[in-house]
């Protein structure tokens, strides 16, 4: 996954919980997700990426299946009250 930051501006995110289509197809297959409650942070004019695990299991009864996410932009007032509501300074990734 690849998120371009083309602002002046520092931009937090997170991405909302993962949708399979057809949902049906989901069942056998395995990925280390996003949705995994943390808001992640793109410096201006930079390139946030990460590699996502994907593994399908032969119980599997999907040819094809479609991810998707939704990315939820943060203002940093939102991104501070996470912060305190997880109890951590150390919530936001990059």
């Amino acid at each position: 996954m690849i998120v371009r930051n083309t602002t002046k501006e520092d931009f937090y995110f997170f991405a909302a919980p993962h949708s399979m289509l057809p949902a049906e197809g989901s069942l056998g297959f395995k990925f280390k997700c996003l949705c995994v409650n943390h808001a992640f942070y793109i410096p201006s004019n930079e390139i946030w990426y990460r590699v996502i695990e994907l593994r399908i299991g032969t119980e599997a009864l999907s040819k094809g299946l479609k991810i998707s996410h939704t990315l939820v932009g943060m203002d940093e007032d939102r991104v501070r009250l996470y912060q305190k509501g997880i109890g951590s300074g150390a919530a936001v990734e990059d």
